[in-house]
């Protein structure tokens, strides 16, 4: 399956170049935490563009606490994306190809014997429309051209759920003392996949999916103000710019931080 077909990216820093595929503009970024030395980027990211003009992104961020987070994360995008490639042959089928390939790469994650765990968050795109499938607290939004956030996935840890609760102020919730628990993994044989419902995307719209590192780093109004307007690379520098050592100060939380840009380019 050759790279444009089919890309993950793990690198210790890489930056794609933008892809346009259909109607969307697509970039990805991923480093390992600043203060790593010797320890690999644990986040993964898949891109895999249908036949039918479909889109599946994926993003994978191995469990801190855990063994061999960099090979979990990546066997989880990996098995995805093998098995919704296998079996998506229409956009029909495609939300069932996507359940049977994270349920595909729980168990292999699992039968691998690594010791680990990882979230991921999926986006499938079929023309304006998009839906997520969610484990664990990765995460994904939907920000218009002037700001009004459209969606927002559920982060699966107790902050998560207070905020949506509306027990914890939004404010709080990036220096709240459980921020790094997350109750819903793969790698565990109860885990559970949150399936979102279908949202329907307008010209310019902007999808923001990430890892903790950036989204633990940036409040929700800050992350909408960076990607609803400007080049997607400059909305790239401006969610790294927080990472480079001379402003290490502002940073809430040292992790490796991953993400996908995307953005409606043109009218169905």
């Amino acid at each position: 399956m050759d790279e444009l077909r089919f890309s993950i990216f793990q690198q210790d820093y890489f930056l794609s170049e933008q892809m346009n595929l259909g109607l969307y503009e697509i970039i990805s970024f991923t480093s390992k935490c600043p203060t790593k030395k010797t320890e690999p980027n644990e986040d993964a990211i898949g891109i895999l563009p249908l036949d039918d003009g479909s889109i599946v992104l994926a993003i994978a961020d191995g469990a801190g606490g855990y063994p061999s987070g960099e090979k979990t994360s990546y066997l989880a995008v990996q098995t995805l994306l093998d098995k919704v490639s296998e079996l998506s042959s229409n956009k029909e089928k495609l939300r069932d190809a996507v359940i049977e390939g994270i349920e595909s790469a729980n168990v292999k994650i699992i039968d691998a014997n690594l010791g680990g765990r990882t979230t991921l968050t999926v986006c499938t795109l079929n023309e304006d429309k998009s839906r997520f499938y969610q484990i664990g607290d990765s995460g994904a939004l939907i920000s218009g051209q002037k700001g009004a956030l459209i969606f927002e996935t559920l982060q699966q840890s107790p902050v998560g759920y207070g905020v949506e609760a509306g027990l914890i102020h939004e404010d709080e919730a990036l220096s709240h003392p459980q921020l790094n628990q997350v109750n819903n993994l793969m790698g565990e044989a109860n885990m559970s996949i949150h399936i979102g419902p279908i949202i329907a995307l307008k010209i310019y719209d902007t999808l923001l999916m990430a890892t903790d590192g950036i989204l633990d780093n940036f409040s929700k109004s800050e992350l909408i103000e960076i990607i609803r307007k400007g080049t997607l690379e400059e909305v790239i520098s401006a969610l790294t710019q927080i990472f480079l050592p001379e402003h290490k100060d502002k940073l809430r939380k040292n992790d490796d931080y991953s993400f996908i840009l995307c953005r409606l380019n043109k009218n169905t």
